[in-house]
């Protein structure tokens, strides 16, 4: 709010799971979007383009997660723990991380 005026633009993307070698090794709950690097560009020029603020990607996502706003936080966490969201950070196959590990920070 304090730039409004100024003539700074700001976008917020939200991107699903982006197949990029940050993912390697983490889950990928089958109801939840998987994307490409290119879906995120796309995304970020069409903010540009057309002055969006908040972008979903996949738009779809955008819906969900307002209606999820909606419900108590318990209901919230039961729907996100059932699409299997808890088992992204918590199920890593460090075998299979360790080549983006090393990448980015010199350690597998």
């Amino acid at each position: 709010m304090e730039y409004r005026g100024s003539g700074l633009r700001f976008s917020l993307i939200q991107p699903a799971q982006v197949e990029t070698a940050t993912i390697d090794g983490q889950p990928r709950p089958k109801l939840l979007a998987q994307i490409t690097p290119g879906d995120v560009a796309a995304a970020v020029v069409d903010a540009v383009e057309h002055d969006r603020f908040e972008v979903w990607v996949p738009r779809n996502q955008a819906v969900t997660a307002q209606l999820s706003n909606l419900l108590p936080r318990r209901a919230r966490e039961a729907i996100m723990r059932g699409l299997g969201v808890g088992r992204i950070a918590g199920g890593v196959d460090r075998a299979a991380r360790s080549g983006y590990h090393e990448k980015m920070f010199g350690r597998k």
